[in-house]
């Protein structure tokens, strides 16, 4: 790289730098233009700096406007000088990006030591803050407890505006390291990673009357005690949404129990999302593992937030729900804009006919996304009876099908603003994996999922709208 910047080149570049609001050091295009910054010697960095101090006012930043900095992991090795160039003094919002990486733990320490540098040196302006270190939720990890531990705690006591936290990549197994994130006095919206069993109170340590300002929480966790462990205790009375990501199935989780301790605890008056799901590496192939199934009293255990707009459920497990249970899901909730019900069981249709779903929606106005598996194979309305419905995307599961015309002109009259159908019949989530083969319990099985797909298939092309085909993804 050559230091010896002319005055217009230099001009040119001051020119639009007021105008760079966010920098995303990741990205393709910048990471190409910056090729070779991180390797330039410390002599061409200081006349960089002084040609650039030369036609500005002294100490005046590069990127003078810069409020939202991302940084690649690699970024942050201390004879990296990218950092030190962009930084200024309205970052705001920083965030830590990269992939999952494999060394020592010297060196990935003192990436984490310049982390805790650039929060020290925000100077209390930080609102934003999070480190997504992909692959990191299930790997050994490469750098020590110790280190994030004091990131974590510089955050404390350099971050009091901090709004939004989100640290899924650290495995929080210290009780006063999440006391020390409850105590942040402005935080709103928190991704945390909760590695313990469960949580237990010391004479030092409480989470009482913590986590007052928090609004919204996604909480990634191995046992289910741990919910209920830390929503019994915490101060979150304005909460409105809660995501519970499950880690793993190493313990068995029964709904109706995680439900109970979620309709008694959850503020009801301000709480309107609800999602429970897994990570993206926990897909086994028998998906109903360690899980109870969905029944009736597992909605009935959230009735006190009928105030629900988005009530997601993705654990595994066999949803046991016919007509009348559906409706009244549906009457509990009347608010619901956002429902999803997955379920992969491919040996017992679904007891919900088309009838129920023609029920359920109509109890719903405001509905728009579903994913729920029916039986599509008889009890269709009759078209006089069928009341148009907003419904705009609709993901059918392993819905069992046989009837081509029919389903597809209860499809087209009850729903004439659907804009996606997506159906599938496997066991792994068509989101987070490619080219897994698909489950088939029994023979009988496989040809019923050859046939339905193959009438699904049909609907698709006559609806004529856009589509996701799960089969083998």
């Amino acid at each position: 790289m050559d230091a010896e910047i002319s005055r217009e080149d230099l001009a040119r570049v001051l020119y639009h730098t007021p105008r760079i609001h966010k920098l995303d050091l990741s990205d393709s295009a910048v990471t190409h233009l910056l090729r070779g910054f991180d390797r330039i010697s410390d002599q061409t960095y200081d006349q960089l700096l002084a040609a650039f101090n030369k036609f500005t006012s002294p100490h005046t930043p590069f990127l003078p406007t810069l409020s939202e900095l991302v940084v690649p992991f690699y970024h942050l090795k201390p004879e990296n000088r990218i950092i030190g160039l962009v930084w200024g003094p309205r970052i705001s919002k920083l965030s830590v990006r990269g992939q999952f990486i494999r060394g020592g733990s010297n060196e990935t320490d003192s990436l984490w030591q310049n982390v805790t540098r650039l929060v020290k040196d925000s100077e209390n302006r930080l609102t934003h803050f999070d480190v997504v270190i992909r692959g990191s939720f299930r790997e050994p990890l490469y750098w020590t407890a110790q280190t994030y531990t004091i990131v974590l705690q510089t955050l404390k006591t350099s971050a009091p505006k901090l709004t939004h936290l989100n640290v899924e990549s650290f495995p929080l197994s210290d009780i006063d390291l999440i006391a020390c994130l409850g105590a942040l006095p402005s935080l709103e919206v928190l991704t945390m990673n909760i590695a313990v069993e469960q949580i237990t109170f010391n004479s030092n340590t409480d989470l009482r009357g913590l986590f007052s300002g928090l609004k919204a929480a996604t909480l990634i966790v191995r046992a289910p005690d741990v919910i209920s462990n830390l929503i019994q205790v915490w101060n979150a009375t304005g909460l409105k949404s809660l995501t519970i990501i499950r880690r793993d199935r190493s313990h068995f989780w029964f709904t109706d129990r995680i439900f109970q301790h979620l309709g008694q605890h959850l503020p009801a008056r301000s709480f309107r999302s609800l999602i429970l799901c897994y990570t993206v590496d926990d897909i086994p192939s028998d998906f109903k593992l360690q899980t109870s199934n969905t029944t009736s009293s597992t909605f009935e255990m959230l009735g006190p937030l009928s105030g629900l707009e988005e009530l997601l459920i993705n654990l595994g497990g066999r949803v046991i729900l016919d007509d009348n249970s559906l409706l009244s899901v549906a009457k509990a909730f009347p608010n619901l804009h956002k429902f999803e019900l997955y379920e992969r069981e491919g040996s017992i249709p679904s007891t919900i006919s088309p009838q129920g779903v023609l029920a359920f929606t109509a109890a719903l106005p405001r509905l728009q996304d579903l994913v729920l598996r029916f039986n599509g194979t008889g009890n269709f309305p009759e078209t006089s009876d069928i009341i148009c419905h907003q419904l705009v995307t609709w993901d059918v599961c392993t819905s069992d099908a046989s009837h081509v015309e029919r389903l597809y002109s209860f499809i087209a009259h009850a729903f004439p603003r659907l804009r996606k159908l997506v159906w599938g019949w496997n066991y792994a989530h068509p989101i987070f994996v490619d080219n897994i083969n698909i489950v088939y319990e029994t023979d009988a099985d496989e040809t019923r999922a050859e046939q339905s797909l193959a009438c699904w298939n049909d609907i698709f092309k006559r609806l004529k709208i856009g589509s996701s085909f799960n089969e083998g993804a």
